[in-house]
């Protein structure tokens, strides 16, 4: 009994490091990903850094040479794709256990293959091991529009019908060949709930110029604090260690100052720092969705050989003839005074790279043509077809 606890112990002790390196990754991520999103986009912004990390990793561990290097220096994983997947595998399994008192979290990885490719028994194997990832088979090349309206369901059913068509009309084609999905869903109630009898109208500054009504949840409340010269910062516990952070940019601070300026260090700094204090809290009731296409702005970010012919996903297949073709994904978020509901999805759709071209040959006008012999090049007939019904 002894030795099984102590075993049951180290297996703990190993998932929580790789659960931390695999958080590292997602948190350096996160704020490179925010800041080419805001340059590109002027409204309400929301996405899951998780669930894009999610499935390029399931992407990345069938990477090799450049592709792989590339991934790994944008998404900031590991060169080393088995400790990448035991690490991405120890932080879903440590996420999966915040389940309980008031708070519900689930994850699913799929794979979706076309029925007459073969993939590599051990890519498959990986992911089944560390990713908990289900595969399916799917008809891309004879009815790849069933085949999308199939996976989109199956994302709409694991994020409870939050996300909907996922991969939008002409998102497959007859030359995909997997599509690899990650769909996450969370609903937490706060640890301190709001009293909705306290919610009241107040204007929202959109900018210096213009005011939008909105609904204010309050309270006064112990919350976990932070403030310097350029934000100041709350801490909205639900259960379970899961909170959220409210970052605030200080009076004379634009938001696009403080998204410039929010990186990795930075947002440990904060979250290292926060104290316990009584705050007066205004926070608006809202619900934000974005659909987003991140083919784009993945090789902005430093790794466009994937999506090239020169992509190297060997150890998914050893044809060697795979590249990634797009990068989907969609969240919801809704806050209210009783907690919060949120959930993403990501679909990283993988196709054979440019093929032969077929020619087309069509007959249709007037043509020479030659009767031979290929053994000696001789011509035996010569003659123009000018109408064939003469």
């Amino acid at each position: 009994m002894q030795r099984i606890a102590l075993t049951l112990v180290s297996m703990l002790l190993i998932a929580s490091a790789s659960a931390q390196t695999a958080s590292e990754s997602v948190s350096a991520f996160t704020f490179q990903m925010y800041q080419k999103v805001a340059e590109k986009e002027k409204g309400n912004i929301f996405f899951s850094p998780y669930s894009i990390s999610s499935a390029m990793a399931m992407t990345y561990v069938g990477a090799a040479n450049e592709t792989q290097n590339q991934i790994a220096s944008t998404l900031h994983f590991t060169k080393d794709t088995k400790a990448l997947a035991t690490s991405m595998g120890g932080l879903h399994q440590s996420l999966l256990s915040k389940n309980g008192k008031g708070l519900e979290l689930s994850i699913s990885n799929r794979v979706w293959v076309e029925q007459t490719y073969k993939v590599k028994c051990g890519y498959k194997r990986t992911l089944k091991k560390r990713f908990k990832t289900s595969f399916g088979k799917a008809d891309f090349i004879g009815n790849f529009q069933l085949e999308r309206v199939k996976i989109n369901d199956a994302v709409a059913t694991d994020t409870k019908s939050l996300i909907k068509d996922l991969i939008p009309q002409g998102g497959l084609s007859p030359i995909t060949r997997l599509v690899l999905t990650n769909a996450i869903y969370f609903k937490g109630k706060w640890e301190k709930q709001f009293n909705p009898e306290r919610t009241r109208k107040g204007d929202f500054y959109v900018d210096n110029s213009t005011t939008v009504s909105a609904q204010y949840m309050t309270s006064k409340e112990q919350y976990n604090y932070y403030e310097d010269e350029t934000l100041m910062a709350v801490e909205l516990p639900y259960s379970n260690d899961i909170t959220m952070l409210v970052i605030l940019p200080a009076e004379g601070t634009t938001i696009s100052d403080l998204g410039k300026t929010l990186n990795q260090q930075k947002y440990q700094a904060i979250t290292r720092e926060l104290y316990s204090d009584e705050v007066s809290l205004m926070l608006p009731k809202f619900k934000s969705e974005a659909s987003l296409t991140l083919s784009n702005t993945l090789k902005e970010m430093g790794m466009p050989i994937a999506f090239t012919d020169g992509a190297d996903f060997t150890g998914i297949s050893n044809r060697n003839d795979l590249k990634i073709t797009d990068v989907f994904h969609k969240a919801f978020i809704e806050v209210s005074e009783e907690g919060t509901e949120a959930a993403a999805a990501t679909a990283v759709v993988v196709g054979v790279k440019s093929m032969p071209m077929t020619r087309t040959f069509k007959a249709n006008r007037p043509f020479i043509y030659i009767i031979r012999d290929t053994k000696t090049g001789t011509p035996l007939f010569i003659g123009r077809l000018m109408n064939p019904n003469r």
